[in-house]
């Protein structure tokens, strides 16, 4: 059984050689064909001529009566040779060049292995940015709150892929920090983390954010009475039913804003974009819209008891048919060509 084994091996290892060899001839094949073919005419030479005949072309003799003759062979060996030299030069660039390919794809294929890693290292320290900065905005401190939002706006700024999810936090941040419940003194203002969310979400979304287009950013029935945010763009925010009372926004950007049954009485709305904004059943009593622009908004059932409309561009008649206010206190410097409804003894 020994020497069996000891047969079936060797008979395994001579495979293996023969493949090994034979895998390599495949691979470089001229080297190989040119040895054999060298082996050939060798062989031919040295056993096929006929010695001491007078045509034997190895002798001084044959070659010194016929030196042209010679010349040719010689030139003839020689285009061989470099012929076969050559497509062997040819064999090792053609391998260089593919084993060159086979390096540059296993480059980038590690370049985006690499790449990949990256991307997934960073978003897990976003997720881990994300979550501290969520559990901050719960903190008792002011200055934890304040931090986590700047936090967040560092987030929606790295990662695309959270910035929606940052934007939705922040909103229901600010409806969480200041409902509408909340009882505030004249003269008050929203806490200052508040007003650096919407500071930060104003900033954030670009003009053209499909969430500013829908109404997406929610802030309906928030009480940021005393706001100073002046030059905003808090265009398409919703804030519908919201208490804006005294607050302080020249030159912000409302245009496309909801403000549907909103509270502005007393705001300073110098030179602001009102424009295609929402304003059904808005309160605007003693409202300081001077220079302001109000070109499409849609405007039923505003209040605008003691409003100063003085140079408001872009008001129509229309805008005006169902507003109400009481005759004690008519609005100002209403736009010359607008006729005005009857005034109601309660504009409530």
């Amino acid at each position: 059984m020994g020497l069996l084994a000891a047969i079936v091996e060797l008979i395994d290892d001579l495979i293996a050689d023969v493949t090994r060899i034979g895998r390599h001839v495949w691979q470089s094949p001229v080297p190989y064909l040119g040895f054999g073919f060298s082996a050939v005419i060798v062989t031919w030479l040295l056993l096929g001529r006929v010695p001491d005949s007078e045509n034997d072309f190895l002798s001084v003799a044959f070659w010194s009566e016929n030196p042209e003759g010679m010349r040719n062979l010689l030139w003839s060996l020689a285009t061989v040779a470099a012929g076969a030299a050559g497509l062997y030069g040819l064999s090792l660039a053609a391998r260089r060049t593919k084993a060159l390919d086979e390096q540059a794809r296993i480059a980038e294929d590690n370049r985006r292995i690499a790449e990949q890693n990256r991307r997934l290292s960073e978003q897990a320290q976003i997720t881990d940015r994300f979550t501290k900065a969520v559990e901050q905005l719960g903190s008792e401190n002011d200055a934890v709150r304040y931090g986590a939002v700047y936090a967040l706006e560092r987030i929606a700024k790295d990662s695309e892929r959270d910035f929606d999810t940052v934007v939705s936090t922040l909103a229901a941040f600010v409806r969480h920090q200041a409902p509408l419940s909340t009882q505030t003194e004249v003269g008050a203002s929203p806490p200052i983390d508040v007003v650096a969310t919407l500071a930060v979400l104003a900033r954030i979304l670009r003009k053209d954010h499909p969430l500013r287009k829908s109404g997406g950013i929610d802030l309906r029935a928030t009480n940021l009475r005393g706001l100073d945010l002046p030059r905003a763009d808090l265009s398409g925010f919703s804030l519908e039913r919201s208490n804006l009372e005294d607050a302080r926004l020249w030159y912000v950007d409302l245009s496309d804003a909801r403000l549907s049954f909103a509270k502005l009485n007393s705001a300073r709305l110098w030179r602001a974009k009102l424009n295609e904004t929402w304003l059904f059943g808005t309160e605007l009593r003693y409202v300081d819209l001077e220079d302001a622009d109000m070109t499409g908004a849609a405007c039923a059932g505003m209040k605008i008891d003691g409003a100063d409309f003085r140079n408001v561009e872009g008001m129509s008649q229309h805008q005006f048919s169902t507003a109400r206010y009481g005759s004690a206190a008519p609005p100002l410097n209403v736009p010359e060509g607008i006729t005005l409804p009857e005034p109601t003894e309660d504009s409530d």
